[in-house]
């Protein structure tokens, strides 16, 4: 039996013909820029050479270039080089600084030409240290009893870190830890790495401002250590001895007139806090003293 094609099947097959050539035509198209695009994220043109670094005080340049170049090596998907100038990992790079190197509290990436990125960071500043020794001044008493203990002993700086402004543990303090121009701090640390976080920030400002206060005040007894409990009760011990305590939930402004009335009444007169145990200021208005 004879086939005899309509026209419209022909008209018909020359469309999926032509629709056929039209779809290769398109893919390797896509493909010419797509393979376009590789061979660009790797011309030389292109690459990134150069780093530079700024705003460095106690880091190497040298470490910061390296982990930067660690960042640029290799490509995205086996395809793409990562240290093309248009498509190098930003955001990758300044958190692998910030990581990596607990010091550097921040850190910009941008870019200089097309061969050439910078990096500028800022360091940390230390304000104070923490120690992981419990405060061993800390007096073992019990208001309205008549017996306290205070027992200063030498304490161990070899494990104390350096705070910053914010109360971020960020490196080993080293010899810092016998300087007495940074006051130690006694608690406990959240994370499990540097940098770590000492309080919050805004618990450490208020604290370490207070205790500033304090010891500009009371600048002939030296504060010692400023121990937070497991209770958020704050101990401040001085070198005589005298421990001052009171909840860290307080507002710093009425704990420091709350010290300072302390200090006018008739239970100081004639008297410095050298000559006490402690001061417990954890009960509002009413305050607890107790004599060596």
């Amino acid at each position: 039996m004879a086939r005899v094609d309509l026209p419209a099947s022909k008209v018909r097959a020359r469309r999926h013909r032509r629709w056929g050539v039209f779809s290769a035509l398109i893919i390797i198209f896509i493909l010419a820029i797509f393979g376009g695009l590789v061979w660009l994220s790797h011309a030389s043109f292109l690459r990134i050479t150069a780093v530079q670094v700024s705003g460095t005080q106690t880091l190497s340049e040298s470490d910061m270039q390296a982990v930067v170049q660690d960042q640029l090596a290799g490509s995205y998907w086996h395809l793409f080089a990562k240290n093309n100038i248009f498509i190098y990992p930003k955001a990758t790079i300044t958190n692998a600084l910030v990581t990596g190197m607990p010091v550097i509290a921040s850190a910009e990436v941008r870019t200089v030409d097309f061969h050439t990125i910078a990096v500028t960071v800022v360091e940390r500043q230390p304000k104070a240290l923490w120690c992981p020794d419990t405060n061993p001044t800390s007096p073992e008493a019990t208001i309205g009893h008549s017996t306290a203990t205070s027992t200063p002993v030498e304490l161990d700086t070899s494990n104390c870190l350096l705070l910053d402004q914010n109360g971020v543990a960020y490196a080993s303090a080293g010899f810092a830890a016998v300087d007495n121009a940074y006051k130690r701090y006694y608690g406990t640390l959240s994370g499990g790495n540097l940098p770590e976080q000492y309080l919050t920030p805004q618990s450490f400002n208020s604290l370490s401002a207070l205790v500033d206060a304090i010891a500009q005040n009371q600048s002939q007894d030296v504060i010692t250590s400023v121990e937070v409990d497991s209770s958020n009760d704050v101990h401040v011990g001085f070198a005589s001895g005298f421990m001052l305590l009171f909840p860290l939930s307080a507002d710093g402004g009425d704990v420091y007139s709350h010290f300072m009335l302390a200090l006018q009444s008739d239970a100081f007169a004639g008297r410095t806090i050298a000559d006490f145990e402690y001061l417990d200021l954890r009960f509002g208005d009413r305050l607890y003293y107790k004599l060596k």
